[in-house]
């Protein structure tokens, strides 16, 4: 079963923990219990919100990252839990070990975030011919940067050749920022759950960056981003609110395609992540990426609940 994305947006509530389930309150007042086992990921995106270091015990001992958020909706400080997985020393040893597993890795990481990409142009009746050309042509570690030329013109055919992929601007940028937030957060949990270290990337190697790893392996989930944020604005809905914030925190659980076998978003992240685990350990040889985006009936529905 998919864990939930919990996120407290309204200020000063008070998160605490009784009989493995985690309570808000709002001063004396219960507002809500959520069973431990249930959460994925706790997104404290409020000022004022106090934390008992009990819940936070109990978040660690359950693999469950605390990830605090700042202006932008981007993580700003994350708890990771360090004991509680079996594998994660196994698992250290061998992304050291096994570096040069890392190009390949990559390619694959490329081809099918590429694939992807034209996926969600072509379920949109885009063009998206001269995608499927750039996934062919990857090469060992993407050393010819195929993954800059696609997102270039994937970017210009999904909103328009006058937009420009900016964290900094609000609009189409502050609602894909706040996706890909989500994203990283649900891949961060996948990536503790499996015993893998964060600080291993396979291709960020930002030495102030706490999740290179998390941001090498959401790269192929971006587009199901990409495709919910268009929604989004053909509605005209172009503010971080309430209602825009819902729809993307909920995208986890949008159906799609892992092994051709019907899943949801959540599923197949975790189904990567393990097979990446599972590659440095020696336990596969193949790693389990999406087989079919999220269809667009999915993402209307999702829209209007």
């Amino acid at each position: 079963m998919d864990k939930q994305v919990v996120e407290i947006t309204k200020s000063k509530r008070h998160l605490c923990v009784h009989r493995g389930f985690m309570i808000v309150k709002d001063g004396k007042e219960e507002l809500a219990r959520l069973p431990i086992d249930m959460i994925g990921v706790v997104l404290a995106n409020s000022y004022g919100l106090t934390v008992s270091n009990k819940l936070l015990l109990s978040l660690g001992e359950n693999n469950i990252p605390f990830v605090i958020c700042g202006k932008s909706h981007l993580p700003e400080s994350v708890m990771w839990p360090i004991s509680g997985n079996y594998r994660h020393a196994a698992c250290t040893d061998a992304q050291i070990k096994k570096a040069s597993l890392n190009k390949r890795i990559w390619k694959e990481i490329i081809i099918n975030k590429i694939k992807c990409q034209s996926a969600v142009l072509k379920s949109l009746n885009i063009n998206n011919a001269r995608l499927d050309e750039l996934a062919q042509k990857v090469k060992s570690a993407d050393n010819t940067n195929n993954e800059g030329l696609a997102a270039k013109y994937y970017w210009s055919r999904l909103f328009g050749s006058s937009f420009k992929r900016d964290k900094e601007q609000e609009g189409i940028n502050s609602l894909l920022n706040y996706g890909y937030t989500i994203l990283r957060s649900m891949t961060a949990r996948s990536i503790m759950c499996c015993g893998l270290n964060p600080l291993l990337g396979i291709k960020h190697v930002n030495k102030l960056n706490p999740m290179r790893l998390a941001d090498d392996i959401m790269e192929p989930y971006r587009p199901m981003v990409d495709q919910l944020v268009f929604y989004l604005v053909k509605e005209n809905k172009l503010e971080i609110n309430k209602e825009t914030k819902r729809a993307l925190a909920g995208i986890h659980l949008l159906p799609m395609y892992t092994n051709n076998i019907s899943s949801t978003l959540g599923f197949s992240l975790q189904s990567l992540t393990q097979s990446i685990s599972k590659l440095y350990l020696g336990e596969t040889d193949k790693l389990v990426f999406p087989s079919g985006i999220i269809n667009n009936k999915y993402i209307i529905e999702h829209l209007r609940h």
